[in-house]
């Protein structure tokens, strides 16, 4: 019966710390699995994600950059430069959806990226709209310029001839009703002087200070040459002079004419600029959610991580401290005391409990001397 009770306590002890032994291997398996899992995610997808929304933002700024300095300044090697962050953008696009179809774990970033590369597209329109503008505003400028030169060597001979004039009447003593006529003459052409050169430089600093408004108001300043030269046509006489006058009338025509062409384009230009902002803006703004998410779901599963190391090693040292407990105890059922050995104390005789009944002496007498 002994016998029975030990070996169950035996069985019961052993059972115990197999019991401890096959918790903590399966809690470690398990919470090792699903780290070696988490930190695959990280390896195979959550880096090469983040990696290449990175290209993939730092392309976008580079191209915004570059466009947006071609537009301020017309500078060609901007929009070079531009096209070349373009094909890199794209390059990367590539990249990214071709991972995403290779890589069950980036099909977020396959539908992000082939999304982007719509607006891509919508974008490279915008620049090339943009290069067509500027185009014509230098188009415009040329003509300007041609005719500003028309302007003044029609305007500036015209004022030579009559000061020349003025010269020979006033030497030749022709009268003074004459001269008069001629001294309007040059104050008119004075005023004209001025006219011209107010839109002119109007023109030049209102394209320095990327005014468009300012512009538009220079048309204002036209109608001042004509009523000018209305008044001079009628004491006009000379046909060189005459010549001259109704040059300076078509070059002003044509000057405010490519200046309207200059204002259109110029609007044109930024209403495109505004519209790739605002594509490149809400791309970019996609792309820092994507990477918002995708650090996101790395931190997720990294934390996971962490979390089920801790309660591996957390559930390793409580069994190894419940196994640790239970173990002298399996020992001490199969090591028991075994009973002491019976020693019954002595029991005193009768004899001993009552000296007065002690038994006689029968030891023979001595021998008599």
């Amino acid at each position: 019966m002994k016998s029975q009770k030990l070996s169950i306590k035996l069985a019961l002890g052993f059972g115990v710390l197999i019991l401890i032994t096959v918790s903590l291997g399966l809690t470690a398996i398990w919470n090792m699995r699903n780290g070696a899992r988490a930190a695959a995610d990280i390896s195979t997808a959550g880096v090469p994600e983040v990696t290449m929304i990175g290209d993939i933002e730092r392309s976008t700024r580079l191209l915004m950059y570059e466009i947006r300095g071609y537009g301020l300044n017309e500078d060609p090697a901007f929009f070079s430069r531009g096209q070349q962050h373009l094909a890199n953008l794209k390059k990367s696009l590539a990249a990214a959806q071709e991972a995403g179809t290779q890589n069950p774990g980036l099909a977020n970033l396959k539908a992000a990226a082939q999304e982007f590369s719509a607006r891509v597209a919508d974008y490279e329109k915008l620049v090339q709209q943009t290069a067509t503008a500027t185009a014509a505003i230098k188009v415009d400028r040329e003509a300007l310029n041609a005719a500003a030169k028309l302007l003044m060597e029609k305007l500036g001979g015209f004022a030579t001839t009559q000061q020349q004039a003025l010269q020979r009447e006033a030497a030749a003593g022709t009268a003074p009703e004459k001269l008069a006529e001629r001294a309007t003459k040059l104050e008119l052409i004075d005023q004209l002087n001025h006219t011209t050169y107010k839109f002119r430089l109007g023109v030049w600093r209102a394209q320095a200070e990327r005014n468009a408004r300012a512009l538009a108001e220079l048309d204002a300043v036209f109608p001042q040459v004509t009523a000018i030269i209305g008044k001079l046509r009628p004491i006009t006489r000379d046909p060189a002079n005459i010549e001259q006058l109704e040059g300076v009338q078509t070059a002003s025509d044509s000057y405010r004419q490519t200046l309207a062409s200059l204002i259109q384009h110029w609007q044109e230009r930024d209403a495109i600029a505004e519209k790739r902002t605002q594509v490149a803006t809400a791309a970019l703004a996609d792309v820092l959610q994507l990477a918002q998410n995708s650090f996101g779901k790395i931190s997720t599963d990294t934390a996971d991580t962490t979390r089920d190391l801790r309660v591996s090693a957390t559930v390793v040292a409580i069994g190894l401290i419940v196994a640790f407990c239970i173990g002298p105890s399996s020992r001490g059922f199969s090591h028991a005391p075994s009973p002491s050995p019976f020693k019954p104390s002595p029991i005193p005789s009768p004899l001993a409990r009552n000296p007065s009944r002690q038994p006689p002496d029968r030891s023979p007498p001595p021998a008599s001397l």
